[in-house]
């Protein structure tokens, strides 16, 4: 289930307006994507006059030449062929996903199953998924747009299952606002929009169904997501720049973790399911409802708020209750001061005059506060490396504050101030924690950019980062050829990796 209002959907992640603002160019403006990639470090500049910034050019231009080419050679080329039945949506990825550009998108439901759960019900792989596989591919079952209230979304909807028993019998079958363990387990073929019959299966049943508006609505409040959209911008475009509001059948059985192994990604119409890491058969599919990357007590203040009615019992969320009193008072400063920060950083990236970082005295306080956070966290021995790590990618927003305006003041000078071990540990938190993130990926390749201005010959460690930064491009926008992959790589590093 997912609740509407909770999940902004934009190329499967969160999107806020102050993401959407602070975009920068860091890369020179080559034809080529693989040239581009050799060009890694040779500029940054923003395309606002309101702020720019720019890094000095490589001390060793010919090691990223040679970081590069043997990255390259190092792919296998499976990782970056998209596999049967994905359409080619490259051109839509790499023109900014207008909606208008979208191309079509046949339904597909993939090896997968509904199943019951310990809760409810959920979705489950009947074979072995790897990360960037597309799982399945659901074509909106309602849309609306720039619908505050869902009042066309719900007009839409009530005029498709008057009109057809079986959306009706369709619709039926996710849950409401109520207790779910109790419900049917549905045959995932009843979704399949190229049957209407199967193996003697009447999918509108035999019973005859009416409709109940305040069921309706309370279907509604708990499967839809809500969005945003980049149209093309022409006058005869039917779309207008702005939200979506829409409901997806077979999306609406994956249940939410605060570790998940899927994303979300919205091309028009259609929503794919993508594997962010390797998935075994028989694996229940998860992704996040809301945002992961903030404490335990946060996330659970904002699933609770949103009304989903449920404790969320991860693995991640058990680990950090049983620890939860050892870092009750960072926890409560970070809250205390994240809002500030937020307002600090848009401040910084969006004036004209560059600031040094002490005047930012909210984002300087919370980085002094991740140190003491990665203090007692290494002094739980009990924990294992991933424990720990889903910890400090919750605060990760606390070092990343700090480190960008730091680096946007200096042009990340020197470098190894802004590679330092600190650095280097949180990015593998954050992808361990939840891969396939559009701020993960945007510091991978920051970090890569700073690591290859290095005096010091860091081979290695810039051709892991770009390593990284490629997988979480896949799990974020599933197998795309390579290509496309580093173009989708670079353009990331226009984001600034905070909100």
């Amino acid at each position: 289930m997912a609740l509407l209002g909770s999940t902004e959907l934009f190329l499967g992640r969160m999107k806020t307006e102050r993401m959407t603002t602070c975009k920068f160019h860091l890369f020179p403006q080559v034809r080529n994507p693989i040239t581009k990639f050799r060009f890694i470090t040779r500029s940054l500049s923003s395309s606002s006059s309101s702020s720019s910034w720019s890094l000095p050019p490589s001390h060793e231009p010919e090691l990223l030449l040679a970081t590069s080419d043997a990255i390259l050679k190092s792919f296998s080329p499976s990782r970056f062929t998209p596999s049967p039945p994905a359409p080619d949506i490259s051109n839509y990825l790499l023109n900014g996903c207008k909606w208008t550009d979208a191309p079509n998108c046949p339904d597909y439901i993939g090896p997968v199953s509904i199943g019951r759960t310990r809760y409810g019900r959920g979705l489950f792989a009947r074979s072995n998924f790897d990360a960037g596989d597309i799982i399945s591919i659901s074509n909106a079952f309602a849309l609306s747009h720039n619908d505050t209230h869902n009042i066309d979304l719900f007009d839409k909807i009530y005029t498709i299952v008057k009109e057809s028993p079986l959306a009706l019998r369709r619709y039926y079958c996710l849950a409401g606002n109520g207790p779910h363990d109790n419900l049917a387990v549905p045959d995932i073929r009843l979704f399949d929009a190229n049957y209407t019959h199967f193996h003697g299966i009447d999918p509108s049943g035999s019973e005859e169904l009416k409709i109940d508006e305040e069921k309706l609505v309370r279907i509604l409040h708990v499967n839809a997501f809500s969005g945003e959209v980049s149209p093309t911008y022409n006058k005869t475009s039917s779309c207008e720049e702005g939200r979506i509001n829409g409901l997806w059948l077979i999306p609406s059985f994956v249940n939410h973790s605060c570790c998940p192994n899927a994303s979300r990604l919205i091309v028009g119409k259609a929503m794919f399911i993508v594997a962010a890491r390797d998935i075994k058969a028989e694996e229940e599919i998860n992704f996040s409802y809301t945002n992961i990357m903030s404490p335990l007590r946060h996330r659970e203040k904002n699933l609770a708020e949103i009304g989903y009615g449920f404790r969320c019992e991860c693995h991640r969320c058990e680990t950090e209750r049983s620890v939860e009193k050892e870092f009750e008072e960072v926890s409560q400063r970070y809250q205390d001061l994240l809002g500030r920060a937020e307002d600090e950083v848009y401040s910084a990236v969006t004036s004209p005059e560059r600031q040094p970082p002490h005047c930012f005295p909210a984002c300087v306080e919370l980085f002094e506060l991740y140190e003491i956070l990665r203090g007692k966290v290494n002094a739980l021995r009990h924990l294992t490396k991933v424990q720990k790590q889903w910890i400090l990618s919750g605060y990760s927003c606390a070092f990343l504050g700090k480190w960008f305006i730091s680096g946007y003041a200096n042009g990340f000078n020197p470098p190894s101030d802004f590679i330092s071990s600190n650095a280097l540990e949180l990015v593998e938190a954050m992808k361990c924690t939840e891969p396939g993130m559009l701020r993960t990926l945007s510091f991978m390749t920051i970090l890569a950019h700073v690591a290859a201005k290095e005096e010091e010959r860091r081979f290695s460690l810039v051709q892991s980062l770009v390593e990284l930064a490629l997988h979480e491009c896949v799990c974020l926008y599933g197998k795309q050829r390579l290509d496309v992959t580093m173009e989708l790589m670079e353009q990331s590093a226009n984001i600034v990796p905070f909100f």
